[in-house]
């Protein structure tokens, strides 16, 4: 924390603190007579040349402000230097506008620029660019978050896709397999079939039109077998009788 040192006449006094500072300013012990120094050493300033000081500008009251009319100019105040860097924050006075304090202008009309109270609405406007770009900082952070949630949604979608792409291709291979093996199964019954015709119609006994009839049915003409009826398919080979 910065400590000052006050010069009045051939005395010095000191270090103290901003805040003891504050306290005499409002008990009216400090005046235009006094030098200011951040050094025992000095150099000594006025109170209103010393940058360090604003606060103490901002905190005090008796400040006025020239308004400037279409007829004539008026004098406003008394205000505190903190109003009068809300107004110029306002834009409802401007850095020329002139300001008059008995202490922190040196009893003169200047423009509200060239005093402390510049330095006080210069670290309003650094703290409002700070939180400014802190919320721009946050709000690309949150930004990059919901782009990395989307993201995932995104992956978890396309795996769980995947899975079912997987899912049907293995119900379509085993749906294919199961058809090739009632297609191969179909394929051997009819391979084996003449080889039982020719065994069964060995054991029947033929005639010269044909095979005899057993129990009074007809044979079948093919494979020999006992047919139920001539005008229905033979029940084995399929052949019409």
């Amino acid at each position: 924390m910065t400590q000052f040192w006050v010069k009045q006449a051939s005395k010095v006094f000191g270090p103290t603190g901003l805040k003891q500072l504050k306290t005499l300013l409002h008990q009216n012990r400090l005046d235009a007579k006094q030098l200011f120094a951040e050094s025992e050493n000095g150099p000594w300033f006025p109170i209103h040349q010393v940058r360090s000081l604003a606060l103490l500008a901002r905190d005090v009251n008796n400040w006025y402000w020239l308004k400037t009319g279409w007829a004539d100019d008026s004098q406003e105040g008394p205000v505190t230097g903190s109003q009068l860097v809300l107004l110029l924050d306002q834009k409802k006075i401007k850095p020329k506008t002139a300001v008059f304090h008995p202490l922190f202008t040196g009893n003169s009309w200047v423009k509200i620029s060239d005093t402390q109270l510049n330095v006080v609405y210069e670290a309003v406007l650094q703290q409002r660019e700070i939180e400014r770009q802190q919320k721009l900082e946050q709000e690309r952070l949150e930004a990059e978050q919901e782009r990395q949630r989307q993201e995932q949604i995104r992956k978890e979608e396309a795996e769980a896709q995947r899975l079912e792409e997987a899912r049907q291709r293995e119900v379509a291979e085993e749906q294919e397999r199961l058809e090739e093996e009632a297609r191969q199964h179909e394929q051997q019954q009819l391979q084996l079939a003449p080889v039982a015709v020719a065994g069964f119609a060995s054991s029947q006994s033929a005639t010269s039109g044909g095979f005899t009839a057993v129990g009074g049915s007809h044979g079948c003409w093919y494979c020999g077998c006992d047919a139920v009826s001539a005008s229905v398919q033979c029940p084995y080979c399929r052949m019409l009788i």
